[in-house]
């Protein structure tokens, strides 16, 4: 056993974990109770999340494929009304980041590019222009398609330059 000052007593054999945790449960009832009952119910309210957030990721998907089909057949505004849906329905989803993707590039093909930017503007990151720095990836293409629908005039179709090589 232990003394006063915690310390084991060399010989002395201390009773199995089980066995104190059960006369601990027993001189504890009603707090062990208590604390039985918030593990199970939050047991409960996590497994209950994880059925509900895959139901939904599941119907998102499927909306998400008539939509999708629609936009391969191209019939555009029936993609877009759906894409709408399925962004507004199920916010948060995997289906519904894809969704607005899809919605995006519906836009620029109605040649509706000011939309195409308000449709994204809720999903990128914060735009390199406000934070100093160059404008890299999505905001890249974004600012150049925003800015050649802007300013037509600015907008050319003259190739790039190649790069030469030295070797």
């Amino acid at each position: 056993m232990a003394t006063a000052t915690g310390t084991v007593i060399p010989g002395v054999q201390r009773p199995p974990f089980t066995d104190r945790l059960g006369a601990w449960v027993k001189a504890h009832r009603q707090l062990s109770t208590w604390i039985g009952g918030i593990v199970v119910v939050g047991a409960g309210l996590f497994i209950w999340n994880l059925l509900t957030e895959r139901r939904s990721e599941e119907i998102a998907s499927r909306d998400l494929q008539g939509a999708r089909f629609a936009f391969e057949n191209q019939n555009l505004p029936l993609a877009a009304s759906e894409l709408a849906k399925v962004i507004a329905n199920y916010s948060g989803t995997n289906a519904s980041d894809e969704a607005r993707l899809l919605l995006a590039n519906v836009r620029l093909l109605q040649g509706q590019p000011q939309q195409a930017v308000a449709v994204m503007k809720d999903y990128a990151p914060v735009p390199a222009v406000r934070t100093g720095r160059r404008p890299t990836g999505f905001w890249l293409v974004l600012s150049k398609t925003w800015g050649a629908s802007a300013r037509p005039e600015r907008h050319t179709k003259t190739p790039l330059p190649r790069r030469v090589s030295t070797s």
